[in-house]
């Protein structure tokens, strides 16, 4: 899965995602005050994708 893929599915989510706050090839996605990095890469590493995963979740959690 690519980086243009998992900010695709956030942005359907309700995340918003910021190009200015990120270094380099990565951008911010953010939802209730809450950020993560997003890296711009054409295919993420499994635990990469496994870290954005834990943190949406971590992030849903606190909404219920």
């Amino acid at each position: 899965m690519s980086g243009k893929e998992v900010k695709k599915m956030l942005k359907k989510n309700g995340y918003k995602i910021s190009s200015n706050k990120g270094k380099g090839s990565h951008e911010m996605a953010s939802k209730n005050g809450r950020s993560f990095p997003i890296p711009n890469h054409k295919s993420l590493k499994r635990g990469t994708f496994k870290s954005i995963r834990d943190k949406v979740k971590e992030i849903e959690a606190l909404n219920e």
